[in-house]
């Protein structure tokens, strides 16, 4: 079931995926993973005291704890009986009846009238599990242990909706379908890695140096994302690659960088798995898409490359570019950062091989990888003995 009400406002396809459970199995419905944004569990009952059981389970663990189940529970299904036995023996006519071989006027009408009996049953229950606009009100809906309520217009779809705006109130509003989804096409996924190739190589030319005459894909993810969402700004007389300022945000993407770069900042030294940055972006309350994912940990990469070391392998990368960035999106498990900072009694130490190694930099006081890289760019240059 699509949240098309959230596509259109968010920019972000979200959609429940469907799970039909018996009223006393409902809490395995909920135990095998799904990609999909949340669940719809519709529980089947055949009696009252079956119905009333499954509104005691919808209320107790895990559903209490599920903000993202939602609970429908039907009335009993006994009515469905004659529908189901007309599927049922017509079925089994079209099964066991060889002469249907050797006439085809009366194997038509069995295949009609199959057809006709699967689509009389299929729209009953449809009606009854209240997964249409304009359902029966019979179904009781129930979310996180409280009754939830079905909208007259737009029907389950502007529900879920609703719930998707509470699950995800920080994703980034990002409206290119070319990027914003969990599976890219591999002409998608080159052009993001152009796209990216420009954030490390040509920050300071406009476009990202795509030739402002064509229309390659990575310029419509450059102008609904890094432009629109005030990453590529000018500076002076070229242009900068910054992070968005909180008071100006336009596609919200601050928070899914915020929980980047805290992440990382709160490890303390630690290094951490490239695969578990990514991960904690696609969790609510972000709820960034696989495609958007590296993009925005590109970013963080490119603003704060002096603070950030990559390892891949366990081994320091003294240099980070396009090429690592392309190792990165096709191996993450073998990618880790590390936060540098200096503080306490070393940092008297280390102002003093900042004079003599630093690399220049402007409008900033060196930090640790701007010392560390030059030394290691020296090192590598020794010769053997």
């Amino acid at each position: 079931v699509l949240a098309r009400r959230h596509y259109v406002e968010h920019g972000t396809l979200r959609y429940f995926d469907v799970r039909y459970a018996d009223s006393g199995e409902l809490a395995k419905a909920v135990q095998k993973e799904t990609e999909a944004d949340g669940l719809v569990v519709v529980a089947l009952v055949d009696t009252d005291a079956e119905r009333k059981k499954a509104l005691l389970a919808a209320k107790a663990p895990p559903f209490d704890e599920r903000p993202d189940v939602l609970v429908a529970v039907v009335r009993p299904l006994v009515g469905l009986a004659p529908d189901l036995q007309d599927v049922m023996c017509w079925k089994w006519v079209a099964d066991n009846t060889p002469e249907l071989s050797h006439d085809s006027y009366a194997s038509a009408e069995v295949a009609r009238q199959l057809a006709f009996a699967r689509r009389a049953l299929s729209s009953r229950l449809g009606k009854i599990a209240g997964l249409r606009s304009g359902a029966a009100t019979e179904v009781e809906w129930l979310r996180a242990g409280q009754r939830e309520h079905v909208p007259p217009r737009g029907g389950l779809s502007a529900l879920i909706s609703g719930i998707c705006d509470q699950l995800y109130p920080d994703a980034p509003q990002v409206t290119n379908e070319l990027i914003n989804r969990n599976t890219l096409s591999s002409a998608a996924a080159a052009a993001r890695m152009r796209l990216i190739e420009g954030l490390f190589q040509a920050s300071d030319q406009p476009y990202l140096g795509i030739d402002p005459n064509k229309s390659p894909p990575e310029k419509s993810m450059y102008l609904s994302v890094i432009a629109k969402g005030a990453v590529h700004v000018p500076n002076g007389d070229g242009f900068k690659v910054v992070e968005p300022d909180p008071d100006h945000d336009p596609l919200r993407l601050r928070p899914a960088l915020d929980c980047l770069i805290d992440q990382i900042a709160e490890a303390r030294g630690e290094r951490l798995p490239v695969t578990s940055l990514l991960a904690s972006l696609k969790n609510r309350p972000y709820g960034v898409r696989n495609g958007l994912g590296p993009l925005l940990l590109a970013i963080v990469l490119q603003t704060r490359g002096h603070e950030l070391a990559i390892y891949e392998n366990g081994t320091f990368l003294h240099k980070f570019g396009p090429s690592d960035f392309l190792r990165l999106t096709k191996a993450t498990a073998t990618f880790e950062i590390q936060h540098c900072k200096v503080d306490g009694v070393r940092i008297e130490v280390f102002n003093q091989l900042a004079v003599s190694f630093a690399r220049r930099v402007d409008a900033r006081h060196p930090d640790l990888l701007d010392v560390v890289q030059p030394l290691c760019q020296f090192a590598a240059q020794l010769p053997d003995y």
